[in-house]
């Protein structure tokens, strides 16, 4: 009998992220709490991004914030693939945080979109680009006239960070509907 070895492509390393960039539906087995980030909000304001450890939701603890990226090595270069808006590079040479891909996320978003990114027929997203600016600090009326349409109200109000997926070698943003 003849042993014969064939050629395999290598699979992705396997990066395994920690808990807050991990979509809840992967890890609700855990004792792990949901994230509540809404990327209209600045993560680096605490009462922005949440946890329901408690029966109401309160600021994720700043140890769980700045917790690195991943479990068992350092990163310190991510390019995520974020919806409606192309590649972000999130870098850090002493090590990525949660809570610097959070800011990063909501600095992409946080922008006029470009003009391939307009969309065709605004009136779409008219519904969600009014709800952020009521939501958002400020007078909405303020929002509305000066800070204008961003690239978050492409989002058409799913702006809630659900977590990172791997997909071909690259990191999938994915996003959830606030629960209203």
């Amino acid at each position: 009998m003849k042993a014969t070895a064939k050629e395999v492509a290598l699979k992705d390393e396997s990066i395994v992220l920690n808990w807050p960039l991990v979509p809840y539906a992967e890890r609700r087995h855990l004792n792990h709490p949901l994230v509540y980030y809404d990327i209209a909000f600045d993560p680096r304001d605490e009462a922005n991004v949440k946890d329901n450890r408690k029966k109401h939701f309160l600021a994720l603890p700043v140890r769980d914030r700045e917790l690195p990226v991943s479990t068992h090595c350092k990163i310190t270069e991510m390019v995520i693939e974020c919806p409606h808006v192309g590649s972000l590079v999130v870098e850090r040479p002493e090590g990525l945080r949660c809570i610097d891909v959070f800011y990063a996320i909501h600095c992409k978003y946080q922008k006029t979109p470009r003009k391939h990114e307009m969309p065709a027929d605004r009136a779409r997203y008219q519904r969600a680009f009014e709800q952020r600016c009521n939501d958002c600090p400020g007078l909405a009326e303020f929002n509305i006239r000066r800070v204008g349409f961003l690239r978050v109200d492409l989002l058409r109000g799913k702006r809630i960070f659900e977590g990172l997926k791997r997909s071909n070698g690259r990191w999938q943003l994915v996003f959830d509907s606030p629960a209203r």
